[in-house]
């Protein structure tokens, strides 16, 4: 790592020296709720309560900017934002590698209390050894004076099909899928969704 000018070092002292200059990168942040393993294989006896969302910051560093371009060392990065008074409040602190110039840097800072859910399987069918078709909902609950979109996760290996869904479902990799619900501010949104499953 190439530091920017010459820095004069006095004996018996340290200094922090800044590795590139102060920049306002695009941040999303985004929320989500990820199911707890391969929850299809087996009826359910009761639903999961108080779930929280998972929070994660994404730092864009597009090529042609100077905090794009520059490769970051490995360290910690602090996440901070100012509060309703303008006072600078600690979100999490977040460990990262080596990162590559143009690398995109993701910080999960831990759970979010104002957003949670109730996740509960709906229906569990048997069919034949190896297949079932199983539908849930989740019920999520927005706290905040902000409307968010929380994304939610399912997995499923082998052949799965979803059959029917309230929210648009996109399929990530051949056993991850993901719904993008809208929450209106200090409101309710509920997704339902059906699959069927082979192994």
């Amino acid at each position: 790592y190439t530091l920017p000018g010459t820095v004069d070092f006095v004996a018996g002292t340290s200094r922090t020296v800044a590795l590139f200059a102060q920049a306002a990168p695009q941040v999303e942040r985004s929320f989500a709720f990820r199911a707890s393993g391969y929850g299809h294989q087996q009826q359910w006896r009761s639903a999961e309560q108080d779930l929280h969302a998972e929070v994660t910051y994404l730092v864009r560093r597009p090529a042609a900017t100077l905090f794009g371009d520059t490769p970051l060392p490995s360290g910690v990065v602090r996440v901070l934002i100012p509060d309703s008074a303008g006072r600078v409040q600690l979100l999490g602190e977040v460990p990262i590698p080596h990162t590559p110039a143009g690398r995109e840097l993701k910080l999960a800072t831990g759970t979010a209390f104002d957003i949670t859910a109730q996740r509960t399987q709906l229906t569990f069918v048997q069919q034949g050894r190896r297949q079932v078709e199983v539908s849930y909902r989740v019920q999520i609950q927005n706290a905040k004076g902000d409307s968010a979109t929380v994304q939610v996760y399912d997995e499923f290996p082998s052949q799965w099909e979803v059959l029917s869904s309230t929210v648009r479902p996109e399929r990530l990799s051949s056993t991850t899928v993901r719904f993008a619900v809208p929450v209106a501010a200090a409101g309710e949104a509920t997704l339902e969704y059906r699959v069927r499953v082979q192994w």
